[in-house]
């Protein structure tokens, strides 16, 4: 548990603990196949800030 997320409101706690791990990161590796959800705005905010992601969902 990241201390950001467990200082944030319950229902915050998660997506604030995503967004530690996505600053904290160089490479972003996931498995997305879906454009909706926790996941995907994730990964949204990743490519945001610029981040190298990998989507093993995408590999053939």
């Amino acid at each position: 548990m990241c201390a950001e997320s467990s200082e944030a409101h319950p229902k915050s706690a998660i997506q604030v603990r995503n967004r530690s791990m996505i600053d904290r990161a160089d490479l972003v590796v996931c498995c997305i196949q879906h454009k909706s959800g926790g996941a995907y705005a994730t990964i949204r905010y990743a490519e945001k800030q610029g981040k190298k992601i990998v989507n093993l969902a995408d590999e053939n």
